[in-house]
């Protein structure tokens, strides 16, 4: 009778073993993978926001009027199509108004959801 030789590998059930703990650790994982792409979208989109509004308030300081206060536009960029909504009002402080100060925010969104807001007070320059 002839000796089978033995062959060094995994059986059946270490492989069956093997396999669940791989899917078990898989599974933990995929939740946190799924995560982690949704900050990085909802941060490239904000990071966009946050260059729109820069533009809006850096097209604002060239102008030599004021445009219409609650005037949005449409900036497409290559995310989609921004929405840019400007408002601007007198600037006052403890009831006491500066000439030619304005109150300026800007809102910018994306798909109806605000992403980015800010605020400031600045004039116009005087082209003199």
């Amino acid at each position: 009778m002839k000796r089978m030789a033995v062959r060094p590998g995994f059986s059946l059930v270490e492989a069956v073993v093997a396999l669940t703990f791989m899917a078990v650790v898989v599974s933990a994982m995929v939740p946190a993978f799924a995560n982690n792409v949704r900050i990085n979208t909802v941060n490239e989109i904000r990071t966009g926001a946050v260059a729109v509004a820069q533009q809006e308030v850096d097209n604002l300081r060239a102008l030599s009027t004021w445009p219409t206060s609650g005037q949005s536009r449409t900036i497409t960029t290559g995310l989609g199509n921004y929405t840019s909504t400007l408002w601007h009002q007198p600037y006052c402080n403890g009831g006491v108004c500066f000439a030619g100060a304005r109150h300026v925010t800007v809102e910018v969104s994306l798909n109806g959801r605000a992403y980015y807001r800010v605020e400031t007070v600045f004039t116009t320059l005087d082209p003199t």
